[in-house]
């Protein structure tokens, strides 16, 4: 993974009842900008950092956002998982 990677810690508890996404769904939709600003590499390494810490976890909150110069998030929305760049 990007060692300038930070991911941001959630705004609800892991032990809230909605912390249970797990960023496993079977599409992964980036937007333009986010394939811009990080590349596809970047992104499937962070995808990958948020699977292994929902299993980790039981779960995370839908949304999780890296840190990085210009911030990458993502957002399960269980048919899908998107990453954007903001």
């Amino acid at each position: 993974q990007d060692p300038l990677a930070v991911l941001k810690p959630q705004e609800i508890s892991a032990e809230s009842d909605a912390a249970r996404y797990t960023f496993f769904t079977g599409e992964l939709v980036t937007t333009p900008a986010a394939i811009e600003a990080h590349g596809f590499r970047r992104i499937m390494e962070c995808l990958n950092c948020l699977q292994s810490q929902a299993v980790l976890h039981d779960g995370l909150d839908y949304l999780q956002v890296f840190r990085f110069p210009t911030p990458l998030c993502f957002i399960d929305d269980v048919d899908q998982v998107t990453a954007l760049h903001r």
